[in-house]
C-alpha cells in the first residue's frame, strides 16, 4: 500500500496500518526561517488566508512535516466571542477581561466575527492544494481556555472552586459556537481538529472533572470529523480523565510521563509527541535531535511531533532533522513495558487531602491559634482565615500570626503544590486568603508589615498568561519579600526604567509562550547598558535551564516554589553565578 503523508497520519490516528510512524506537528508550526524563504511573515500571515495557507504549507515544503496546520495563534475564537486583540510580539493577544459571568454575550453570527473567516478561508485554500496529499489540520481552542482568555485567568480558576456549577455551565456555552465553528472548517476542508486546552491542563483531575471534563467531551462528541486534544505542561496525574473524553488522539508534551500516557490510552486514543520544541528543536543540533525523535518512538508514541508549538526561532535543519531521523527509525517499533504507577493511589491520595491534610500535619504550628489560621490558608477559605486571624489577634502579635500562621499555611500549600498533591485553582485560592489575613494583621499594627526585600515580577512582553507570575508574586509575599508586580505584557523598557526607580533584590519574569521567552535575554542586555546589574529570575512554560544559561545574569526556576529558594539566596549575597549552582540541575 502507497503512503501519502494524509493517508499515514489518518491511519495512524485512527489505529490502522501505517508504513512508518507520522513526522508531524498539531500545534502551530511557522518559524522565522519558513517566513524568510517564502517572503510572507507575521502579522501579515495572522490577518489574511492567503498568506496564511502559503506560510502554513511550508512547514510541508521546507522541512517535511506531515501536516498543513492553522492558525498560528490561539486568540482566534475569544475575539469572535467579543475580546480585544492586539498583536504581541507578532502574536495575536486578547487583552482586557469581562469581569463576570453575566457579562458573556455568545454571539450568534460567530463564523462571520474576526479573524474566523480568515482561517475559513486558509482552511479552504490549503484544502484545495494539498488535500489529497497532506493532512489540513484546524486548530480551534477548548471551552476553559478560551474562559481563561474571556475572563481574567486567576479569577477563572478560583471560580473552578468556588462558583463550580457557574463554570460548568459558561463552558457548555461556549460549546454551541465551537462545534459550529469546527464543523465548518470540516465543510472547507480540514481532516483534523485540532482542541487546543492548554489551560485545562493546570486544573489537575478534581477540578478537571467537575468543571471542564463534560463541556470539553460534549465538544469532541459533537465535531463531525477526526478530533486531537493537546494539552501542554505536566498531565501525568489526569492524562487517563483526558483519555476518557475521547477523542481520537492526544498531544502531549515532554513534562508528561510518557509510559503513563501510553499505558492509559492504549486502544482508546493515539499519542502524539513528545520532542521538546525548545531543548531539542530549538537550542540543540542534530545529534539531540535524533537521540529525542528515538526515545519518543521507544517509548511508544504513534505519532512524533513537537510536544507544543514550535518556537520561531527554530533553525529549519533541526525540523528536518526530526522529520529524515522519523523517516529512519519509525518503521521499526519496539515495544516497551510501561512503568508501573498505580493512578487510583494518587487520586485517592488527592481526594483526601482536599478533606483535611493528614499527611501534612506535622507541618502544622504547635500554637492552637496559629494552626487554625494555617489550616484555613490551606483551604484556601478566606472568610475562616478572617476569623481565625482576629481570633490569634487577641492572644499573639500580629508580625508573629503572619510569620507563624499565615506564612505557614502558605509553606504547606507551597509543599502541596510541589508534591503535585494541589493545582493551580487551590493554590490561587489559598493566596487569596492569605492576603485577607495579612490585610487583618497590618491593619492591626496601623502599618505595612516590613518586607525583606524588593523584587519586581512580570510577565515577558507579547505574553498575557499571568498565572504562573500571579502564584511566584503570592509565595514571595507569603516568605516576606515586597513584590513589585508589574502586570502582563509587560515591555522591556518599563522593566528597565522600575529597575532604575526601585532598585530590586532581583527581578523576576515568566513566559509561556516560545515567541516570548525571547525578551529575557532583551532585557538582560538592556539592564547592562545601564550599568544595572541585577539578577533576572525567569521561568514559565516556555522556558527551560538550557535557554537560560544562555545569557549571562540570570537564573532559571523549574517551579514557582523556587522563587522563593532564590531570592534567600540573592538576599545572602550570592551572586547570579552562584545562585545557579545552588538551584540549576
Amino acid at each position: 500500500m502507497s503512503f501519502t503523508p494524509k493517508k499515514r497520519v489518518i491511519s495512524a490516528l485512527l489505529g490502522g496500518r501505517v508504513d512508518r510512524i507520522p513526522a508531524t506537528a498539531v500545534c502551530q508550526t511557522a518559524t522565522h526561517d519558513q517566513m524568510q524563504a517564502i517572503g510572507v511573515g507575521w502579522p501579515e500571515a495572522h490577518l489574511d488566508a492567503d498568506k496564511m495557507a502559503k506560510l502554513a504549507s511550508a512547514a510541508y515544503t521546507l522541512t517535511g512535516l506531515e501536516t498543513a496546520r492553522v492558525p498560528f495563534d490561539q486568540a482566534v475564537e475569544a475575539e469572535a466571542l467579543g475580546g480585544r486583540m492586539e498583536i504581541k510580539a507578532e502574536i495575536p493577544a486578547i487583552v482586557g477581561h469581562l469581569n463576570d459571568f453575566s457579562e458573556l454575550k455568545i454571539p450568534e453570527n460567530f463564523l462571520e466575527l474576526g479573524r474566523v473567516p480568515v482561517v475559513l478561508g486558509a482552511v479552504e485554500k490549503l484544502s484545495e492544494k494539498f488535500g489529497d496529499v497532506l493532512p489540513v489540520m484546524a486548530g480551534i481552542i477548548g471551552p476553559f481556555s478560551i474562559a481563561t482568555q474571556i475572563f481574567d485567568p486567576s479569577d477563572m480558576l478560583k471560580w473552578t472552586i468556588t462558583r463550580q456549577r457557574e463554570s460548568s455551565e459558561v463552558l457548555s456555552a461556549l460549546v454551541d459556537p465551537l462545534v459550529e465553528y469546527a464543523n465548518e472548517l470540516t465543510k472547507r476542508g480540514a481532516d483534523i481538529i485540532i482542541i487546543e486546552d492548554m489551560f485545562s491542563s493546570q486544573l489537575g483531575s478534581k477540578a478537571f472533572r467537575a468543571v471542564a471534563m463534560e463541556p470539553l467531551k460534549k465538544l469532541v462528541e459533537r465535531i463531525k470529523n477526526i478530533v486531537v486534544i493537546h494539552m501542554c505542561g505536566n498531565i501525568t496525574k489526569m492524562v487517563s480523565d483526558v483519555v476518557e473524553v475521547g477523542a481520537d488522539g492526544l498531544s502531549i508534551a515532554k513534562e508528561t510521563d510518557l509510559a503513563t500516557a501510553i499505558r492509559s490510552a492504549r486502544g482508546k486514543t493515539a499519542i502524539i509527541g513528545n520532542i521538546d520544541p525548545v531543548s531539542d528543536l530549538m537550542l540543540k543540533g542534530s545529534s539531540a535531535v535524533e537521540a529525542a525523535v528515538r526515545a519518543a518512538i521507544d517509548g511508544g508514541v504513534d505519532l512524533v511531533a513537537p510536544g507544543c508549538s514550535l518556537a520561531p526561532a527554530t533553525p529549519m535543519e533541526n525540523i528536518k532533522q526530526m522529520v529524515l531521523q522519523v523517516q529512519r527509525y519509525g518503521g521499526r517499533v519496539e515495544a516497551v513495558a510501561p512503568r508501573e504507577v498505580d493512578l487510583g493511589k494518587i487520586f485517592t491520595k488527592y481526594g483526601v487531602v482536599r478533606a483535611g491534610p493528614p499527611i501534612y500535619e506535622s507541618l502544622l504550628p504547635v500554637v492552637a491559634e496559629l494552626a487554625d489560621v494555617a489550616k484555613a490558608v490551606v483551604r484556601g477559605d478566606s472568610a475562616a482565615v478572617e476569623a481565625a486571624v482576629r481570633a490569634a489577634l487577641e492572644k499573639l502579635e500580629p508580625l508573629r500570626v503572619i510569620s507563624d500562621g499565615l506564612t505557614a499555611g502558605m509553606t504547606i500549600v507551597s509543599k502541596m503544590w510541589e508534591d503535585g498533591v494541589y493545582f493551580l485553582p487551590e493554590v490561587v485560592n489559598a493566596a487569596d486568603a492569605m492576603q485577607a489575613g495579612i490585610s487583618l494583621c497590618e491593619k492591626k499594627m496601623g502599618r505595612a508589615a516590613t518586607r525583606k526585600a524588593k523584587i519586581i515580577t512580570h510577565v515577558a512582553e507579547g505574553d498575557i498568561h499571568d498565572i504562573g507570575k500571579n502564584i511566584v508574586s503570592a509565595l514571595l509575599n507569603a516568605n516576606g519579600f515586597e513584590v513589585i508586580d508589574l502586570g502582563r505584557d509587560v515591555p522591556v523598557e518599563r522593566v528597565v526604567e522600575e529597575t532604575k526607580k526601585n532598585k530590586p533584590l532581583l527581578v523576576m519574569g515568566t513566559a509561556l509562550m516560545t515567541t516570548t521567552m525571547t525578551a529575557f535575554p532583551k532585557l538582560v542586555e538592556r539592564l547592562k547598558q545601564e550599568g544595572l546589574s541585577t539578577t533576572l529570575a525567569c521561568g514559565g512554560g516556555a522556558v527551560n535551564q538550557e535557554y537560560v544559561e544562555t545569557f549571562e545574569n540570570s537564573v532559571f526556576g523549574d517551579k514557582a516554589v523556587d522563587a522563593v529558594k532564590i531570592a534567600e539566596l540573592a538576599l545572602k549575597g550570592l551572586s547570579w553565578r552562584e545562585i545557579r549552582g545552588r538551584v540549576h540541575k
